[in-house]
Order: C-alpha cells, then structure tokens, then sequence
C-alpha cells in the first residue's frame, strides 16, 4: 500500500516486503499462482503483524525503501510467516 497525495507518500514496510517476496516464493512452492490465491496468503502473512508504516518521498522506490528499513531479524519473521501462510493457502484453495 502506497498512500500519497503530495510531494510524500505513507507506506507500510511489511506489506512491501510480503508483496516483493510472496509471489516468487508461492510459484517456488508449486502452489496455484492466481490472484486469489496470493491474495489469501498476502492477508494470512500481513495478518500476523502490527503495522509498519515509514514516510517517503513520493519519487522514491516503495519496494526500496521498505528493504532500506527492515532489520535481518524482522525479514526472517517475514519470510516464515509468508512460507506458513503458503502452506495454509496450498492446502485450503477457495478456487
């Protein structure tokens, strides 16, 4: 999520980072790439965390400056919630 009006823009870390990683790893996975599916495991991801909201210059890369703000420690917790929520989402399709 991106939110700017202006000459700045709010954007949440985690979701930038859980919108970067999750597709690659859901096809690396041999789980269903459609919309719904990555949709379903982004909630379940983003779902275990507080938000995570940094201010940016409009004109700077979200994807970026979220990797620019995220400690080794919280990208680890990110990856393995986003490799549960994969899990979850192979096993449980709403298609």
């Amino acid at each position: 999520m991106s939110e700017h009006k202006g000459e700045y823009a709010l954007i949440n870390v985690t979701e930038q980072i859980v919108k970067n990683l999750l597709p690659d790893m859901m096809s690396g996975t041999g789980g269903c790439t459609c919309e719904r599916c990555i949709m379903d495991a982004m909630a379940l991801a983003l779902n275990s965390f507080n938000g995570n909201y940094i201010t940016i210059k409009s004109s700077e890369d979200p994807e970026a400056a979220a990797e620019s703000h995220i400690s080794a420690s919280d990208r680890k917790k990110i990856i393995l919630s986003i490799t549960k929520s994969i899990d979850f989402v192979k096993g449980n399709p709403r298609h």
